[in-house]
């Protein structure tokens, strides 16, 4: 883990009042035909709490607030996020985040946010903010109240940066979808997930992509903005080679439906990334979200 300084690697990136009632007027606007009662809509309001908080009262609270005791980000290796939070003081820097996709499992107690971050360190000026995602898994807690409990983010050069819809989304409740949480290797949960990993190492990633994804797939890669869609997700990773991935953890929902992955990704020149996967359970399970970091880049 960095010396701390801890620059979040999940949430990824932020800036300051300005840039962050930019990113909420944007998203208020595509939001008038949402539904805000839904509870998709109510993550993403928990969402923006959350980043409303991290302005009030810091990082570093923030993220002490509304991590799950058992959350765990990317330090550059998978690390308990209250424990690496815990442990540093809070830098002064501006952090603004705000969710342009929400995807929700069936049982309204399990989803994912994304969306746009600026990160801005102490004392330079704004137009020095880095850009990037962030990209957090959440889960109701034994209370009901939700909790992250896996976050992530990668960066690009503010010329990728570029407006996106805001999307909520909560999946329909289906018997043929229901996939109760069994013993690793034993669920074809994480059976995708291995043949995914197997197909990409031999084949590449476009095959892999080609069996698993989805019309709808989001790719996240180091420096570029993620691509939406079966071919913009192809042509990012058309140069990617990989010599290994391995498993390392993953949650599912209650219904069975939406679930999470991630664990090592080695390339062809030696390089080690984290890999962070969610699945989405059709006839079969196919791939929704697809992130790639590697552990020498700090943002």
């Amino acid at each position: 883990m960095h010396m701390i300084q801890f620059r979040p690697a999940p949430k990824s990136i932020g800036a300051g009042a300005v840039l962050k009632c930019v990113f909420l007027a944007g998203i208020a606007l595509n939001a008038l035909s949402a539904q805000t009662d839904s509870p998709a809509e109510q993550l993403r309001e928990k969402e923006l709490e959350f980043s409303r908080c991290a302005e009030v009262k810091g990082i570093r609270s923030a993220f002490l607030e509304y991590f799950d005791d058992a959350c765990i980000v990317f330090a550059p290796q998978p690390t308990n996020g209250k424990a690496a939070y815990a442990a540093n003081s809070d830098s002064g820097s501006s952090l603004v985040w705000a969710p342009t996709v929400v995807e929700l499992s069936s049982s309204g107690d399990f989803g994912y946010t994304t969306g746009p971050s600026e990160y801005r360190e102490k004392k330079l000026p704004a137009d020095s903010a880095y850009c990037g995602h962030f990209f957090s898994v959440w889960k109701k807690d034994r209370v009901g109240q939700w909790k992250v409990i896996l976050d992530i983010g990668i960066g690009y050069p503010r010329k990728e940066k570029r407006e996106e819809a805001l999307r909520l989304r909560q999946l329909p409740s289906n018997s043929r979808n229901v996939e109760m949480p069994r013993a690793a290797g034993s669920s074809p949960w994480l059976e995708a997930d291995s043949n995914y990993s197997a197909i990409v190492q031999d084949e590449g990633s476009i095959v892999g992509l080609e069996r698993y994804g989805t019309e709808e797939i989001r790719v996240y890669r180091k420096g570029k903005f993620p691509a939406e869609g079966l071919d913009a997700a192809s042509r990012l990773v058309r140069d990617e080679k990989y010599s290994m991935f391995k498993f390392t953890a993953g949650q599912i929902s209650s219904a069975g439906d939406l679930g999470y992955s991630y664990g090592l990704a080695v390339t062809s020149t030696a390089d080690t990334s984290n890999y962070i996967r969610v699945w989405k359970r059709y006839d079969e399970w196919k791939l929704v979200v697809d992130i790639v970091k590697p552990w020498g880049r700090k943002k």
